[in-house]
This record gives structure tokens, C-alpha cells and sequence, in this order.
């Protein structure tokens, strides 16, 4: 089998290259006909003997009788042999036809449908290890029940009398170890025995569609995300801080996601955007958030970050709506992972939010054109500060200019400002001194996940040049 396999100890698919029919029988069509050609041959010298002895008319009745079935039956032993020998062939010819490269996988299973013999190419494929098929039924290996019939009904086809070939490129929807279907196509073709029974099947199936390495790097990352998003991963709220800078009291917290795997949200992020599945991460995590405002202590808000795609989708503001949750403590971040297209259209949807008393904040304000044109054209309640500009803010006459601008600007469209990556005591007491409002950073407080620590935040008065414990890290 190409690319190695893994067997069971009976190889319950071994068949004859041969003919499907026994040696015996196809010496038992040739007798016949023999016989019959012969009987045909004697008659006139039996019609001689016949006369001369007086046999009567039954006899010559018997004698053409067992010619002509001698020569029927051994003519129809033939035919079906060349017949047999002939559907085997086209089978044969139809699987070999089928291009086998590293990257197919060939199967053989018993007649109940068990696999029995499987190549190594699955593991690529479906994410099973060859030893891992073995001993399995299709149907589990198979995504569902429609296409357990229609497998079912191409390989009682492909065995029935008369049938052509084998059935040839099927495309079924596999399931990966994962949970996730796969689109592969294949063929398969009966394995007989040396009586011609049928005692199991072989088979080989490839991708759909040859996919490019992007092809492959997109189809993983979709896998991953959406078995994220079906619960194969905890995701965790972890919230930072965002305190008032002139009294150093707790206003609110911004929510993120933490996932129980490990891997940075960014990763998670990244492959979500490969994968064509942001607005369903962003969903997920954004109402999975919301549940910090069992512990987040009032009356604090809780900041969450939203792509303009999601707000704008109708059904995620109706979820939103109706979650119960105090919508006059919820800001959401307006983040940017898809240029706005029409902003009378998300300004419309943020409208029916704002009405329930939810407060906006536009993310990364100076990092570059579309976030000033968020503040121009949403008019957000808060203002957040790309951490770029906080980060030389006390020696930068430059940024210094533009942070003064950006909070001229706030007071002028009714927004307070707040200032993102604060991490040292200089850059907190140059917010300060700019009229910045908020300060939210690693001097404050790294993101925590501890309930306790969200308890605690309510109840401390940081001051400038002060660092809080980094509880719950």
C-alpha cells in the first residue's frame, strides 16, 4: 500500500488477481461445451445406429436435448466467466485509475464495513494515525448519516450484477479528529475471494481540491478556531485596571481573553483572521466578557473591545441587548480589524446600543488616519490613546502636541481621554499635566484573572509614581 500502512493480523480484503470465478468451474463451461459440440457432431452416425436398431422418436428427443443444453450450459459458464473477468478488470482499472500520490489515502475494510488495512496519508487528512482507522467502522470515520447512505448505496452498486467500474470520485465530508468534516473525494472497488465472493472493499481518497499551502495554513487555522469556538478551550476574562489619574480611583476595567491552552491571544486572533472567523471570535469573547460584571465591583465600568463588523450585525446587538447585564457600565472599544465602509450605517447600529445607555470608546486614537476618523465621525465617550504616543510622552515635544490636541478635541465632542500603556511614573504624572482624564498600564496593574484582586482595585487610591500589586498575573 502506498506510503506504508497499518493491518490487522487477518487481511480480510486479500483477493485473487485472477478471475472472480473458481479454475474448476471455467474446465466445467469448456467440457460442456464440448460435450454439446460433439453430441451434434455423432448425430448422424447416432441416426444410423438409431434406425438400424429401431429406437424409437423419445430417444432422438433425449439425445438433441442434452446436446443443446450441454452446449447452452457451457456457452453460459463461458460468457460469465469472460463476463466476470471482464467487471473485475474495469474495477481494477477504475481504482488504479485513480492517481495515487503521497498525499491519498488508501483504505481497505471487511465486508461489515470495518477497516482493516489504512495508509498513512490519513494522519494528513483526517488527523488519525493509520493504527487508529484500524478496527474502525466507516461510519465513524464518516461526518454524518447522509453520507453513510450515499457510501452504503455507491458500494452495493459497484457489486451488483453488471456493474461497469467502481465508483469514481465520490466527494463525501469526512470526519476529523477534531470533530471538523473534510471534503474528500476518492473511489473504491469490491475485493473478491477465490469463490468470487465479495469479502470487503478498497478505496482511496484525496482533498476535494489540491490545496496550496495557503490553502492548508487557512483550512488549519479555521479548524483550530472552530473547535475553540465549540468549547474545546476555556476562555478566561482577565481585566486591567483603568483608574482616574488627578484622585487615583478605580472608574472602570477593560476586559481580555485569556485562553486555558496557553497560547497568546494574539495567536488566537491571528488564526481567527486566516480562517475567515473574526466576527465569531470577537462575538464569542465579547459576550463570554461580560460575565465580569458578576465580580467586577460597582459602579466601575466594564471596557470591551468590538470590531465595527460585529456591531453592525444585527443579531449580535439583540444578544447584547438582551444578556441582562447593567448596559450603563458597558463601553465598547470600537477596534478596527476591517476598514468601515459606510459609517451611517455603523453609526445607525451603535444608535440602537447607545439608547440602553451603553458608552463607545474609540481604540488606538493616533496611531494613524482611520482611528481620528472614527472620533470625527462616531463621536465616542471615550478617547483611548495609542500607547505610541505614551511612550517617550515626557521628552517628545512632538507627541506632547498631539496628545494636547487629541484632548482639546475630546472636550470639544463631549469625550473624556484615557491613556493606554502607561508604565512608568513619568508618563502618568505627563497625563496628568496634559489633562488627560484615565490611565490604564502595567505601572496600575497587569491584566488579572483573580477576582479577589478585581475586589481589591475598588477599595485602593493609587497614586502617581506608585506601582499596584501585579495580583492574579
Amino acid at each position: 500500500m502506498p506510503g506504508g500502512s497499518a493491518r490487522t493480523g487477518r487481511r480480510a480484503g486479500t483477493r485473487e488477481r485472477g478471475p472472480p470465478m473458481t479454475h474448476r468451474g471455467s474446465l466445467l463451461g469448456l467440457a460442456l461445451v464440448d460435450a454439446g459440440v460433439l453430441t451434434l457432431v455423432a448425430l448422424p452416425v447416432l441416426a444410423g445406429l438409431l434406425v438400424r436398431d429401431s429406437v424409437g422418436t423419445a430417444s432422438w428427443v433425449v439425445i438433441a436435448a442434452w446436446a443443446a443444453l450441454a452446449l447452452t450450459a457451457g456457452l453460459a459458464l463461458v460468457r460469465r466467466e469472460h463476463r466476470a473477468r471482464g467487471d473485475l478488470a474495469a474495477r481494477d482499472a477504475a481504482l488504479a485509475a485513480t492517481r495515487l500520490t503521497g498525499h491519498d489515502w488508501v483504505w481497505e475494510c471487511d465486508e461489515r464495513l470495518v477497516v482493516t488495512d489504512s495508509g498513512h496519508a490519513v494522519s494528513q487528512l483526517l488527523g488519525f494515525g493509520p493504527e487508529q482507522c484500524v478496527g474502525r467502522h466507516l461510519d465513524e470515520l464518516l461526518y454524518d448519516d447522509t453520507n453513510r447512505t450515499h457510501v452504503r448505496t455507491q458500494l452495493e452498486a459497484a457489486v451488483s450484477p453488471g456493474a461497469p467500474s467502481a465508483p469514481r470520485g465520490l466527494e463525501l465530508a469526512w470526519r476529523h479528529a477534531d470533530g471538523q468534516p473534510v471534503r474528500l473525494r476518492g473511489s473504491a472497488a469490491p475485493l473478491h475471494d477465490r469463490r468470487g465472493r465479495v469479502v470487503g472493499y478498497r478505496g482511496a481518497c484525496w482533498r476535494a481540491s489540491e490545496p496550496t499551502e495557503a490553502a492548508l495554513v487557512t483550512e488549519a487555522a479555521a479548524r483550530r478556531v472552530t473547535s475553540l469556538l465549540g468549547g474545546s478551550v476555556r476562555v478566561d476574562v482577565a481585566l486591567q485596571p483603568i483608574v482616574e489619574v488627578g484622585s487615583g480611583r478605580l472608574i472602570g476595567a477593560e476586559a481580555l481573553s485569556r485562553f486555558s491552552d496557553g497560547r497568546p491571544p494574539t495567536a488566537w486572533f491571528d488564526d481567527a483572521r486566516v480562517g475567515g472567523l473574526t466576527r465569531q471570535l470577537d462575538e464569542m469573547t465579547f459576550l463570554n466578557a461580560l460575565s465580569a460584571f458578576d465580580d467586577l465591583p460597582g459602579p466601575a465600568f466594564l471596557s470591551v473591545n468590538a470590531s465595527p463588523e460585529l456591531l453592525l450585525d444585527a443579531g449580535f446587538r439583540n444578544r447584547v441587548l438582551r444578556s441582562g447585564r447593567p448596559l450603563d457600565r458597558l463601553v465598547v472599544e470600537v477596534t478596527e480589524h476591517s476598514q468601515v465602509v459606510d459609517y451611517d450605517d455603523l453609526e445607525a447600529a451603535l444608535t440602537t446600543l447607545r439608547r440602553r445607555g451603553v458608552r463607545f470608546a474609540v481604540d488606538d486614537t493616533g496611531a494613524g488616519y482611520s482611528s481620528l476618523n472614527h472620533v470625527l465621525r462616531l463621536r465616542p465617550d471615550v478617547i483611548k490613546l495609542d500607547r505610541d504616543l505614551i511612550a517617550d510622552l515626557g521628552h517628545d515635544g512632538a507627541r506632547r502636541a498631539l496628545v494636547t490636541a487629541l484632548v482639546l478635541l475630546a472636550l470639544e465632542v463631549g469625550a473624556s481621554v484615557t491613556g493606554e500603556g502607561v508604565e512608568t511614573p513619568d508618563q502618568l504624572e505627563a497625563l496628568g499635566a496634559l489633562g488627560v482624564h484615565h490611565a490604564q498600564g502595567y505601572l496600575l496593574a497587569t491584566p488579572s484573572t483573580d477576582t479577589a484582586a478585581w475586589e481589591a482595585w475598588s477599595r485602593r487610591t493609587w497614586r502617581q509614581g506608585t506601582h499596584a500589586p501585579a495580583a492574579g498575573r
